[in-house]
């Protein structure tokens, strides 16, 4: 039982050890474009190879609802 632990945490240190991150603040690369009704599309190239890539992003200050993004609504 003792080996079997030393070889799952020798795996999941191994495995931890190959994540990275990288943060990209869309308020920063966007601002020149903000309230002209223009897409702010940038370009991200990272600095090494990346193996079996997730992006993942966070929302912050984000205070729409589902209403605004309904082409037909029945208030019936």
């Amino acid at each position: 039982m003792f080996m079997l632990l030393i070889a799952l945490g020798y795996f999941f240190f191994y495995e931890a050890n190959k994540l990275s991150e990288e943060m990209l603040r869309y308020d920063e690369v966007c601002a020149p474009t903000r309230g002209t009704g223009t897409k702010c599309m940038f370009e991200f190239t990272p600095s090494y190879d990346l193996v079996r890539p997730k992006v993942y992003y966070r929302l912050t200050e984000f205070y729409h609802n589902h209403r605004k993004f309904v082409k037909s609504i029945s208030y019936a």
